[in-house]
């Protein structure tokens, strides 16, 4: 005997059918048990078939109406959230992160963010064992296995995913023992995605240069905070190259005095009393700079690189650091030299 028990939608469209082979007649327990595995199925079936679907209607109504998320009225705001909720596995007031996965060969940011970006064919995709497979829907179903979301694009850097977890250790050790690094967002909602993107984006380039993964939680968000020390350390260099390259003596002295005019603000008469010089001397010890830097020191977004630089410069070789580096003429009445 075959029976047959379809699995309905709560619109009541066919998802499905539960068919079972028997001997006899089921029994009226037998009955209870495959009434209620008819229930749990279709339960199932029901959370599939929308999660599977959401993205898709999601990504239309957002195609169509791109301010709808601005601009929407509460119903069309909570369908959107509804749909974002399925294709995350979870609730509509659920907290989301953006999390951008990067090659570290690929870590160097381009000029602007892509909105998409078609991937390569041979884009090396990450395996269970860790090992590299040629195909970025491979690729792509592996990301959405990790991160528990339906929400994941393959990008010319790696990939970028939204997802409702909270990316533990564990899981960034897991991403990072296969050879990925990550930008881990902060918690957001529906309408903070585009900002949290673009935050973990502007992480791009620290990822390169470090060659480790960041949370945008830990992140201090000044100049010096997002530049970090290895590129700050290659700023410096390559932007004070012709005083790194004088005597240790006659270096550390112009970049004292560097420091302290910038610190004042290009103010002559109070980088004098800070440093014990003269104003014409110190007059004299910015020109000598601008010449040898090839710098108009007039400019602010010169004078803006220079005192970035400077916050570096301890992490040079042979270099000692700015509290320990002597000013000519510090602590001494100021006088012409």
């Amino acid at each position: 005997m075959v029976f047959g028990y379809p699995l309905r939608s709560t619109r009541d469209a066919n998802l499905g059918a539960l068919v079972l082979g028997t001997d006899a007649p089921l029994t009226p327990a037998q009955n209870s048990v495959v009434s209620t595995a008819v229930g749990l199925l279709e339960l199932l079936v029901r959370q599939r078939t929308s999660g599977s679907l959401a993205p898709s209607q999601l990504a239309t109504a957002l195609l169509l109406h791109p301010d709808s998320v601005a601009s929407g009225g509460t119903r069309q705001l909570n369908g959107l959230k509804d749909l974002l909720a399925q294709s995350v596995s979870s609730t509509r007031s659920g907290q989301l992160r953006v999390v951008l996965g990067i090659r570290p060969q690929a870590a160097g940011a381009p000029d602007a963010p892509a909105a998409a970006a078609v991937p390569a064919a041979s884009a090396a995709a990450p395996g269970r064992s860790g090992r590299s497979v040629e195909s970025p829907v491979r690729e792509l179903l592996e990301w959405r296995r990790m991160f528990d979301t339906k929400l994941v694009e393959i990008t010319d850097y790696g990939f970028a995913a939204i997802t409702r977890l909270k990316v533990d250790d564990a899981l960034l050790a897991g991403a990072e023992r296969i050879g990925w690094r990550l930008v881990i967002g902060s918690a957001t909602e529906l309408s903070g995605l585009a900002e949290a993107y673009q935050r973990a984006w502007s992480l791009r380039g620290r990822v390169g240069t470090t060659g480790g993964s960041v949370r945008v939680d830990d992140v201090t968000w000044s100049v010096a905070g997002l530049l970090g020390n290895e590129a700050g350390a290659m700023l410096a260099a390559r932007l004070l190259a012709p005083v790194l390259a004088l005597a240790p003596e006659r270096r550390d002295a112009l970049l004292g005095i560097l420091r302290a005019w910038l610190g004042e603000n290009g103010s002559w008469d109070a980088t004098a009393k800070a440093t014990g010089l003269h104003r014409n001397s110190i007059r004299r010890q910015i020109g000598t700079l601008a010449e040898l830097l090839d710098l108009d020191l007039n400019r602010a977004q010169a004078r803006a690189e220079l005192w970035i630089a400077l916050q570096y410069t301890d992490g040079l070789p042979g270099m000692r650091a700015a509290a320990e580096a002597p000013v000519s003429g510090a602590g001494q009445p100021p006088q012409e030299r």
